[in-house]
């Protein structure tokens, strides 16, 4: 299954600083996760292959897990290479 999010449904994310205002659960464990994230050259080089611009919409949950162990991850690759802009979405307002 494909999906295609629009350059307007994009824009209509949160920033990173927007979503973690907005976190009600996890936040600490987030920024705590975020701090001990390295990001490698190895790490930009995945990013940089693909071209630019480049963008990265990450739909998640501050309740979910899964994202509190990827996320931060992401995160810190997309603020540690140029050219690479990241919206976040919550889950529940995502269309289907």
């Amino acid at each position: 299954m494909t999906t295609t999010i629009t350059a307007e449904e994009f824009q209509q994310g949160m920033t990173l600083p927007q979503y973690l205002e907005r976190m009600t659960m996890n936040r600490d464990r987030f920024v705590r996760a975020m701090d001990a994230v390295t990001i490698t050259p190895d790490d930009r080089a995945v990013l940089e292959r693909l071209g630019g611009p480049r963008y990265v919409m990450v739909i998640t949950e501050d309740w979910c897990g899964t994202s509190l162990a990827y996320v931060p991850f992401v995160a810190k690759l997309v603020e540690a290479t140029p050219g690479v802009e990241l919206r976040v979405s919550c889950a529940t307002k995502t269309r289907r």
